[in-house]
Formats: C-alpha cells, sequence, structure tokens
C-alpha cells in the first residue's frame, strides 16, 4: 500500500525527539550482497536497476539506484556490503519527486532525485518547505530527515565509484532478505556479522582477481600497514581456516605451489566451502605461512608494492 502524503512524514525540529524525529543528513548508503558489490567495483559505478516491488514506478521504464541515510542495528535486508557517500553528492540533480510511502512495518519514503521531468506522473518535492521526511535548512546549510521512518532516495542513472566516501561492512538481517524475499533462508548471507561479511569479500576478490585498488585507502594506512578493518578482516579469516588447523605439509610464500594453494583455500571458503578450505590449509607449513600468504594474494588485490610491510600489520 502507498500513502501519497509526504507531511504524514514531516521532519521535526532540530531539538526534538533526541534528535531521531530530526536527524542531521551528512551521509547516505548503498548496502549490497557481496557478488553484487564486487561487480560494482568492477564496474566502477553503481549501476540502476528497475524497481520491481510494489512501488507505483514498477511498470516504469525509470532505473534507479538506492541510497538511504538509514543504519538498521538489526541487520541490513539489502545485503552486507555498504558503500557510504556525501549526501550532497547525489544532489547535482535538477529535480526532486515524491513517489511515495510504502507501508511496511517500518514505513518506507521515497523521492526520486533525477535531470529528468517527470511531473507528469510524479508530484515535486521541495525539501526547503520543511513539511515532509526531508528538509534542507538554508538558514544553516544543512539536511535533516526523520528517522522514523525508512528514508529512500532513488538516483535516476547510475553514481560512480568516486563519489564513494567510504567502504565498510554490515550485518545481514537474521530474517529478511530484499534479494531472497520469499525465500530468506536461501541467502548465504543471511545473518552473518561484519567481519565474517568482511573475510568473504576479501577471499572472493581474491578468488576472483577482483581490483580493490581504488578502496586501497580503506584497508591500509599512510604507512602501508593494514588499518583496523583489514586487520579485523584478516584475524577472522585466520579464526575460520587457520586457529583450530593442524598444519601438515611443508609449503610456504617461498613456494609457487604454496601461492596456489593458498589462493584456492580462499576461494573455497568464499563460496562456503569451508571443509574443502580447511583441507587446503593444512598443506600449509605453519600458522606464519598462512598469515604471509594472505598478505601476499591482500597486496595484489590491493595493489600495494610491499607484502611484507602488510604482514607486519596484521
Amino acid at each position: 500500500m502507498q500513502i501519497n502524503d509526504w507531511t504524514n512524514f514531516k521532519v521535526g525540529e532540530p531539538d526534538s525527539y533526541f534528535g531521531v524525529r530530526c536527524a542531521e543528513l551528512k551521509t547516505v548508503r548503498h548496502v549490497s550482497h557481496v557478488e553484487t558489490a564486487l561487480s560494482i567495483i568492477a564496474a566502477e559505478e553503481i549501476r540502476p536497476t528497475l524497481v520491481f516491488d510494489e512501488s507505483i514506478l514498477n511498470d516504469k521504464r525509470i532505473l534507479v539506484s538506492w541510497f538511504s541515510p538509514n543504519f538498521w542495528n538489526p541487520g541490513f535486508r539489502y545485503g552486507t556490503v555498504c558503500f557510504e557517500c556525501d549526501f550532497t553528492n547525489l544532489l547535482e540533480v535538477s529535480h526532486a519527486f515524491w513517489v511515495e510511502a510504502v507501508a511496511y512495518n517500518t514505513p518506507a519514503c521515497r523521492i526520486l532525485l533525477t535531470d529528468q521531468d517527470h511531473s507528469a506522473v510524479l508530484k515535486p518535492y521541495e525539501p526547503r518547505n520543511h513539511d515532509g521526511p526531508w528538509w534542507y535548512d538554508e538558514e544553516s546549510d544543512k539536511h535533516y530527515f526523520n528517522g522514523d521512518y525508512c528514508l529512500e532516495f532513488m538516483v535516476e542513472g547510475s553514481v560512480p565509484i568516486s563519489a564513494i566516501s567510504t567502504l565498510s561492512f554490515v550485518k545481514h538481517h537474521p530474517k529478511y532478505c530484499s534479494v531472497h524475499r520469499t525465500s530468506p533462508d536461501d541467502c548465504p548471507e543471511l545473518d552473518m556479522k561484519e567481519w565474517e561479511v568482511g573475510a568473504r569479500f576479501l577471499a572472493r576478490a581474491i578468488h576472483g582477481d577482483v581490483d580493490l585498488s581504488k578502496f586501497q585507502d580503506h584497508f591500509i594506512k599512510n604507512d602501508g600497514r593494514a588499518n583496523p578493518q583489514l586487520s579485523g578482516v584478516v584475524t577472522q579469516l585466520w579464526r575460520e581456516l587457520a586457529y583450530k588447523t593442524k598444519f601438515k605439509g611443508d609449503l610456504s610464500i617461498d613456494s609457487e605451489i604454496g601461492l596456489t594453494v593458498s589462493r584456492a583455500m580462499l576461494g573455497a571458503y568464499a563460496f562456503g566451502r569451508r571443509d574443502e578450505a580447511l583441507t587446503l590449509a593444512k598443506l600449509l607449513k605453519d600458522e606464519e605461512a598462512f598469515l604471509s600468504c594472505v598478505a601476499y594474494w591482500c597486496s595484489e588485490v590491493l595493489a600495494t608494492p610491499d607484502w611484507k610491510l602488510l604482514r607486519d600489520g596484521l
């Protein structure tokens, strides 16, 4: 069911309701599952898709990219990899239109940002009026949204990777999935925690030789060592693949076979074949060989020149 009156979701005053009904709108997020996130990185843009749910736009040929300022503590039904950008990066458009408010458990208020004139079918939305879920206060030059509801910005067209300021990992919702709507248990990331997501993401990128160099600053500090996000991800890999492994082999980073086996190990892990990954891990010499090989493959996809320096920070 759609709700057409945006005044039902009006932003409160700046000092009201502990800031929830009037939360400052600085950044917005596009959240996707691991495989889609890697495709976004490879394509160097968030590519738009048709609107296919009960939206009034589901019979229109309007392609949109989805963003929202909301953060969902129980977990995101949209996926686990979070691309965050400054909200003002999305405002280099000519028009804003009210689309609808869909009556989910938490109503989803949708606003279309576009360079196209859709006034024949949609009502223009003016954030300066302070009568809806998004308000722009010209005096303070600040944007606000009503955090009691889900605010969704539908950006017509693609959004380049250059607009993204932060890449991070978020928890998947334990019960709901936007991709597997009718059978959420089929989602391999359902209820997955942040570090688990990061480990799956990194292993999948290494296996697929995905170039993550554009996100190097999101994983590596200025001195070339791993930052806390990368260190946490590798710790998760170590916890799941090396912590309880009884190493039986003699392979290390010094051999081509050792590197090949370690990459195959990460590939098996990335696709959920954990027993196979553990079997391959046993072929390595010891824990040091494991961490060195992982550091080497991280340096390859992140295009950092010194894997040894990266290893020191793990």
